[in-house]
């Protein structure tokens, strides 16, 4: 049977590496799936070609900036070196359906550590594919 994704709703996620740390220390990221055209505004842009060279380029980096800017809803206990809570910070991304979308500003995902933004975005598209078990054959 087919399970149906919502990306209305977020799920918490704590990182791997956090995993054995009491509960009261770690960061628990708020993600939520991406929408069907979400995902695909971000799959069409992952690579490109050059004809003329034969080159074929991946832009990873873009991909996971960019699935974190639409899937990233929130974030408890983010702290910086000075252990003060790191707000999150948005800004506004345009309108969809009358309402304004905001999405996690630039500046606030340079201070996450490259590898976690990879482990994010990998949960949030884990999330987005629901695996062939998650539905149920």
């Amino acid at each position: 049977m087919a399970r149906a994704v919502d990306p209305t709703t977020s799920f918490d996620y704590v990182l791997k590496a956090d995993r054995e740390e009491d509960a009261d220390c770690v960061t628990t990221w708020k993600l939520r799936p991406l929408t069907a055209r979400q995902l695909a505004q971000i799959e069409d842009g992952t690579g490109s070609y050059d004809p003329d060279t034969g080159q074929v380029a991946v832009r990873q980096g873009t991909v996971v900036l960019e699935t974190l800017r639409s899937g990233l809803a929130g974030v408890d206990n983010f702290l910086d070196t000075k252990d003060s809570e790191i707000e999150f910070s948005t800004e506004n991304a345009g309108k969809k359906h009358g309402l304004t979308v905001r999405v996690p500003t630039y500046s606030f995902l340079d201070k996450i550590h490259p590898d976690d933004r990879r482990e994010l975005c990998n949960a949030i598209t884990e999330q987005t594919r629901l695996t062939e078990a998650d539905r149920g054959n």
